[in-house]
């Protein structure tokens, strides 16, 4: 057991499949930020009230940590259409890194976190700097599955209504990457993201699967440097998997943080 940040005795996280809870705080995954709550949180606040929080701090996503029976935690990563779990997508590899980082900080050691896409092991070199292990991805009639999440290459402009009309007018939603080729070693990558409806600094699983797609065209190396608004993320692409490597800051309580961006 151990306390976050010197808060009162209601907020504590716990190893294993045991209660965790702590204080809402902010974290940051390569520019894609994101609301931290636990799920003894959620569960003590109405949907609205999460929304609210959400708004007013203005990150990309809410990241939920729940136990878990299959490894030492369990994400969630919901959309705008709801809050609770049966909304959530499938794999969040930022989200995964901030919540790798959050436990090495806690509890001393690299967690094995469970979300609805499967398992992942992050391999932490130092609390900034976190990699995460993603199966290959799947190409399905031009869609790319990475981690479960469904990326699109855009051959043009569009604006974010257009945008909009394009991921969800689909029999399946998808996420829309503009991609830009600066050299084998080197991609440009900007996500718009079909769960909340805008561009995000960073997505991990759309930089996946957007180096993937360039090195099956064999316009890109096995390893290349993404670089997307909010910052660079290194993808290996092995034989069997894709490592994702990149920076990772825990940036502190959710008053504190709000309070900064006004």
């Amino acid at each position: 057991m151990v306390r976050f940040h010197g808060q009162s005795d209601t907020y504590l996280l716990w190893k294993g499949a045991r209660m965790i809870d702590f204080m809402p705080f902010i974290g940051d995954g390569c520019g894609n930020t994101f609301l931290v709550l636990s799920q003894r949180y959620c569960d003590r606040h109405a949907d609205d009230h999460i929304r609210r929080l959400w708004k007013a701090t203005g990150v990309d996503s809410v990241l939920i940590l729940q136990k878990s029976l299959r490894g030492d935690i369990r994400m969630l990563v919901p959309g705008n259409d709801g809050i609770r779990g049966d909304e959530s997508g499938e794999f969040c590899g930022n989200g995964a890194r901030v919540a790798a980082a959050f436990y090495l900080r806690h509890l001393g050691q690299s967690p094995v976190i469970e979300s609805r896409g499967g398992v992942l092991f992050p391999t932490i070199v130092e609390e900034s700097a976190v990699s995460v292990e993603f199966p290959l991805p799947e190409e399905r009639g031009g869609i790319v599955l990475a981690g479960g999440e469904p990326h699109v290459r855009t051959a043009r402009k569009m604006t974010p209504p257009e945008l909009m009309r394009f991921c969800n007018g689909r029999s399946r939603r998808v996420s829309a990457n503009r991609v830009a080729i600066c050299s084998s070693l080197h991609l440009l990558v900007q996500t718009f993201e079909h769960s909340i409806n805008k561009f995000t600094g960073c997505c991990g699983t759309g930089c996946i699967a957007m180096a993937y797609l360039a090195y099956r065209e064999r316009r890109v190396e096995r390893r290349v440097t993404v670089e997307a608004p909010g910052g660079q993320l290194t993808v290996d692409i092995r034989p069997s998997c894709i490592i994702m490597s990149g920076p990772v800051r825990l940036i502190g309580s959710m008053e504190q943080w709000i309070t900064d961006q006004t």
